[in-house]
């Protein structure tokens, strides 16, 4: 994976109404994998802000592709693929 500053939406996990993961393209676990920095917003006129303010400081939004693996046994595997676009919030 490019080591660029992204991040994915989520909504309604568990009491959290919105859930921003942001990757800074620099902190990574002891396995070497990504670390996700996360937020949590009830309200989405603040997780639409926090997501202006991350577009704005050059984070790129990364979409999940999901779809079966034969070699999981049949579970679902995901996938990131990074979309630079204009995004407007």
């Amino acid at each position: 994976m490019i080591n660029t500053k992204r991040f994915n939406t989520m909504s309604n996990i568990g009491h959290a109404k919105y859930v921003v993961n942001y990757h800074d393209g620099i902190k990574k676990h002891n396995d070497g994998s990504d670390f996700f920095d996360i937020a949590i917003f009830k309200n989405k006129k603040k997780f639409n802000a926090f997501i202006g303010d991350l577009c704005n400081t050059g984070y790129v939004e990364a979409k999940m592709d999901i779809y079966q693996d034969e070699s999981h046994s049949g579970s679902p595997i995901h996938i990131v693929t990074e979309e630079n676009q204009n995004i407007n919030y």
